[in-house]
């Protein structure tokens, strides 16, 4: 799926902003695991919100969890009991990413409907440039997917981790297993180099010019 770049630079800004609190508010630096509380914590003292983690019990083809925001400033994060660990920290904090990467015309009332139209994009013929940008809330779930892997799985370890796997054997599994997340987060990192390489030399020219 193609993405909007300048969306993209914006959700960039935003995970700096949260990795920057993250460091400032919570007690001890983040290690290779990012600590999901930690994370609730601090969005809901930026952002002004009362966020509810709830584990459910629902059956869904795709849908993993869910993001209920109220007019209040409460927001609940729902997520899919019968995840793995790792699956229900990613779920965790993908949603989480919603609340500050968002904007309201991103926000839709059926979730697994933008779900399914997702997956069908993404199956979709052609590749890259050929596929269209999806419309607002399913280009969000890109962006929230985009945010969790820069959040959970930084840049500063990918280059080290590459060599690990070139030079020592290490593989997707092992390197997941430190940072406590599905291994298909690291490939979704390494699939999307290059539009996020892009995003960041963007994102500088924009602060060079400013």
């Amino acid at each position: 799926m193609r993405v909007n770049m300048s969306k993209l630079v914006s959700v960039l800004k935003k995970v700096e902003v949260v990795r920057e609190q993250l460091d400032a508010m919570c007690i001890g630096k983040q290690g290779p695991a990012l600590r999901v509380m930690d994370l609730a914590y601090v969005i809901s003292e930026v952002y002004k919100l009362q966020i509810e983690m709830v584990v459910v019990d629902f059956r869904a083809d795709h849908l993993k969890g869910n993001l209920e925001r109220y007019s209040d400033g409460r927001a609940r994060v729902l997520v899919r009991a019968d995840l793995n660990d790792a699956e229900k920290r990613l779920v965790a904090v993908k949603e989480l990413c919603h609340l500050f990467i968002d904007e309201k015309d991103d926000w839709s009332a059926d979730g697994t409907a933008t779900i399914d139209a997702y997956l069908k994009m993404e199956s979709a013929v052609g590749e890259g440039e050929d596929r269209p940008i999806a419309g607002n809330t399913i280009h969000s779930e890109l962006m929230a997917m985009l945010a969790a892997t820069e959040l959970m799985y930084p840049q500063e370890y990918r280059e080290a981790d590459a060599l690990k796997m070139a030079e020592e054997g290490a593989t997707l599994s092992s390197i997941a297993l430190e940072h406590e997340i599905p291994a298909y987060v690291i490939r979704h990192a390494i699939t999307n180099k290059v539009t996020l390489d892009h995003a960041r030399e963007m994102l500088g020219e924009e602060r060079k010019a400013a």
